[in-house]
């Protein structure tokens, strides 16, 4: 009776270690993160008031390159958000952003590829050329400098606008203030 009672403990004993084993092995680690736009360009997610809230950016694909398995990818959701299961370690996580868009020049995401251990986050800022300009070609405007007094002809141009893309001497441009309208 004691010897059927002993291997009966052993054998539960060594069944629930192998099953959490098994467990061990098989539990396999999260990354997450979040990319958004990253109006301040200072890499960290504004949230709330004064500054401008930094909304997500949805469909960014993200590739997760774990040290053990094979390549995972998943995409952002409307918020921005992202969720990487599987592998164990430290992972290369690289943003595949949309046509247009950069990594913001803050210091904590200024990359789109990121080294990530198990468990961790990986947010990225990122802005678009177009955040400070919707314009490929925008107006300029400057102050026009010549040689003698504004005086002598109150009507030449003081404050002119071009058009961003023309170079060279023989561009036209217009006037925004005469020197009379300056003095």
């Amino acid at each position: 009776m004691r010897k059927s009672f002993t291997h009966s403990v052993f054998y539960k004993a060594l069944t629930v270690s192998a099953l959490f084993i098994c467990y061990s092995v098989n539990m396999e680690a999260q990354v997450s993160g979040n990319v958004f736009r990253d109006f301040n360009a200072n890499g960290i997610k504004t949230t709330a008031a004064p500054d401008p809230i930094e909304v997500g950016l949805k469909d960014v694909t993200v590739n997760a390159y774990p040290t053990t398995g094979a390549l995972i990818t998943t995409t952002t959701d409307t918020n921005g958000d992202y969720s990487i299961t599987g592998g164990t370690g430290s992972y290369r996580v690289e943003f595949i952003l949309p046509i247009g868009f950069f990594a913001s020049n803050g210091v904590v995401s200024n990359s789109t590829v990121q080294f990530v251990v198990a468990g961790g986050t990986a947010n990225l800022g990122v802005k678009p050329p177009t955040s400070a300009c919707s314009s490929t070609n925008p107006n300029l405007i400057t102050p026009k400098f010549s040689n003698g007094s504004r005086l002598d002809n109150p009507n030449e141009d003081a404050i002119i606008i071009y058009d961003h893309n023309k170079r060279g001497q023989n561009n036209t441009f217009g006037q925004v203030a005469s020197a009379t309208t300056i003095k």
